[in-house]
């Protein structure tokens, strides 16, 4: 039996402040590294459960991480109807001279993938829909004729045909891959990739609708384990590694009080739909009583990796409520995935 890599220094990060923008809730963050800063947005929720980004920013410390700054205001918050109940589960990807700001934009109805980029990721510019856009029943008319799709048909289906594709979960690779950009999304319940000339395809329905036709071919990952049978979706930013690309991600189980766990998988370099390895069982799942009861119960969420030392630091949201850490040596999470492969 292959030894799973063992997972240390469990511990909260950040808690709900005083300031109203973030009094409900603090979650889902993502983190960028830079000369020695750890640049960590996110998710704030306030009294009325209206989301915005937070930021702070800290610095390691020996084994610790120290905030050193911290805005008492969001960073940014709702300004289009398409948001305007909220700005959720950043992702930041550095691409090309560029800061790409990926995140959930909920109008109290929808929740769709939403983009904005800058050379600054402290104000980057021109927030508008990505992805397919699609109504649910748009998107189940667009892959009927394809046999291979129908198990996302019938996802779509329990969700109002009136409602956009649950569209969530996204960032792209921070170089690109054999020339195209590669972004990575979650159409549920799995993982899907998809290869762009430009970053304006992503706003582009002509693309999506082709795509979506032939999805089947463009399958990143698919549930295979117990803990992911609800559905799945990308976590952190992957990190490239000399022995591929690195992916923390989560795993819904509806059968365990729809239980959030984490995961991690390796994928190739040059393929990134060839994975290398994953893990069969949970990285970690809720065990502390602030990732079992919170806003959304039994939940474990990552979203932002930071290294130092040759340890791996994951930041991810407990329970909706709070932010929590936990670490891993990347030497030997990196040799577990590629021992156990993905049976």
């Amino acid at each position: 039996m292959i030894k799973a890599p063992e997972l240390f220094n469990r511990r909260l990060f950040l808690e709900p402040g005083d300031q109203y923008f973030e009094q409900q809730a603090v979650l889902n963050p993502t983190v960028h590294e830079d000369n020695g800063d750890l640049h960590v947005l996110y998710r704030a929720v306030d009294p009325k459960m209206v989301s915005s980004i937070g930021y702070l920013r800290a610095r390691y410390n020996g084994n610790a991480i120290d905030v050193i700054e911290k805005m008492d205001t969001p960073l940014y918050g709702p300004e289009h109807s398409f948001e305007d109940h909220g700005v959720e589960d950043p992702r930041l990807v550095y691409f090309e001279g560029e800061y790409h700001l990926f995140y959930t934009a909920y109008d109290g109805y929808n929740a769709r993938l939403a983009h904005a980029s800058g050379p600054d990721f402290r104000s980057v510019a021109g927030r508008k829909l990505a992805g397919p856009t699609f109504t649910n029943a748009e998107a189940i008319k667009l892959v009927e004729d394809n046999p291979k799709l129908k198990r996302y048909a019938d996802r779509w289906a329990e969700d109002p045909g009136d409602q956009a594709l649950w569209e969530k979960d996204a960032t792209i690779l921070p170089r690109r891959v054999n020339g195209k950009i590669v972004f990575i999304h979650r159409l549920r319940p799995d993982v899907q990739i998809a290869y762009l000339d430009s970053i304006d395809q992503l706003s582009d329905p002509s693309f999506w609708e082709d795509y979506l036709r032939n999805m089947d071919k463009y399958i990143m990952m698919e549930r295979v384990s117990w803990w992911e049978e609800s559905h799945m979706g990308m976590g952190a930013v992957p990190i490239e590694t000399p022995d591929g690309w690195l992916m923390i991600y989560h795993g819904v189980n509806r059968t365990t009080h729809q239980t959030y766990r984490a995961g991690a998988a390796l994928f190739d370099l040059d393929d990134p739909q060839k994975c290398i390895g994953r893990t069969p069982e949970p990285l970690f799942e809720p065990e502390e009583d602030w990732e079992i009861v919170g806003d959304v119960n039994h939940v474990v969420f990552p979203e932002g990796v930071s290294q130092r030392n040759g340890v791996l630091d994951i930041y991810y949201g407990g329970a909706d409520k709070v932010i929590g850490l936990i670490s891993v040596r990347m030497d030997e999470l990196v040799d577990y995935l590629k021992k156990v492969g993905t049976k």
